[in-house]
């Protein structure tokens, strides 16, 4: 007999997946962009070493079913195949079929089928990620096409974001509006990396070989290599006037630096609290502040430099708040709860 328990929290997070009951308790609406696929996900467990499967993952994009070759820990691989709308789920979940899909890279005397699945790949974000003392985070919020690996770490992103903000609500005693910033921070973010895997799915999955190759040149007219994207936060209540910047990097992620003498990462000393780079001390900070002296710090004043700036504001989910020209205009960008 099932049993349940009762707990009482000032804030709850439902990460409870694509069919979030905490979703639908909020009353949060889904958009879907209308990229629908279905896969099948084969894990295997090697019985002998493969190297020839290389030590890496591999995207086919073969004209008659795209897949995947996905390196794995130890010796576990995994090969995610494109089904044919006239392909039914059953038939694709027949042992013998499944192996006469993976016998151009290996048979059953070679590994041991672990699990197969249909994952039906979605492109959907929410519409109200917050109602008062709850939010959704993850799949719960939105769900991407796995062409950029960017899933999992858009929900790492959605945690990192909320943790801090309701940390400082917590400790600091102040009003849970800064909650407010959450969507409008992480859901443009987050549109923009489902566009993008959509556009890549677009090209992996087309099964004519014409138009996946006419796809490629109108995405790369000028380059044969896909960049990184990484694109800015939304604007929140913690948005810095642009006239105040002296940098586009506002809103995406600061980079990493080291510091002396130790030659550690910036983050082993700052743990989860703000980071401010100066030349100059700021006066009338709070202790969730660490300040690092880019007077004396190499690769500190390295990154001011790259910034076209004197002073930086680096937040604990590691985006770049706010680059200015000087010490007192960053301090003026600064919330009022990182403030004496």
């Amino acid at each position: 007999m099932a049993t349940s328990s009762h707990y009482c929290a000032r804030f709850l997070v439902g990460c409870d997946g694509a069919n979030s009951r905490v979703r639908e308790i909020i009353g949060s609406n889904l958009i879907d962009f209308g990229f629908q696929k279905r896969w099948l996900v084969l894990d295997l467990i090697l019985k002998n070493s493969r190297s020839d499967l290389g030590d890496h993952s591999i995207q086919f994009c073969r004209p008659d079913r795209p897949m995947t070759y996905c390196r794995g820990p130890g010796s576990r691989r995994r090969w995610e195949i494109t089904l044919l709308d006239s392909e039914d789920e059953s038939r694709v979940k027949d042992l013998n079929y499944i192996w006469s899909l993976l016998e151009p890279w290996i048979t059953p005397n070679e590994a041991e089928l672990e699990r197969s699945a249909v994952y039906t790949f979605r492109s959907q974000i929410a519409q109200g990620w917050r109602h008062g003392p709850i939010a959704i985070a993850g799949d719960a919020a939105h769900l991407t096409p796995p062409f950029l690996g960017q899933g999992m770490c858009m929900g790492i992103r959605d945690a990192s974001n909320l943790g801090w903000k309701i940390g400082t609500i917590i400790n600091q005693k102040i009003d849970s509006d800064i909650l407010d910033s959450y969507e409008s921070e992480r859901s443009p973010h987050a549109t923009a990396y489902i566009e993008t895997a959509i556009k890549v799915g677009q090209i992996i999955n087309s099964i004519n070989q014409k138009v996946a190759v006419d796809g490629v040149l109108k995405q790369h007219m000028h380059s044969r290599e896909m960049k990184s994207i990484t694109p800015h936060l939304g604007e929140s209540s913690l948005s810095v006037a642009k006239s105040k910047l002296t940098t586009d990097l506002n809103g995406r992620p600061a980079k990493q630096f080291r510091i002396n003498p130790s030659g550690l990462l910036v983050d082993n000393f700052s743990g989860y609290r703000h980071v401010i780079l100066s030349n100059r001390k700021p006066k009338g900070l709070t202790k969730d502040i660490f300040w690092v002296d880019s007077s004396s710090q190499i690769e500190a004043a390295s990154f001011l430099l790259e910034l076209r700036a004197k002073a930086a504001w680096i937040r604990p989910d590691r985006y770049l708040g706010a680059a200015t020209k000087s010490i007192s205009d960053l301090f003026d960008c600064l919330p009022n709860f990182l403030k004496h």
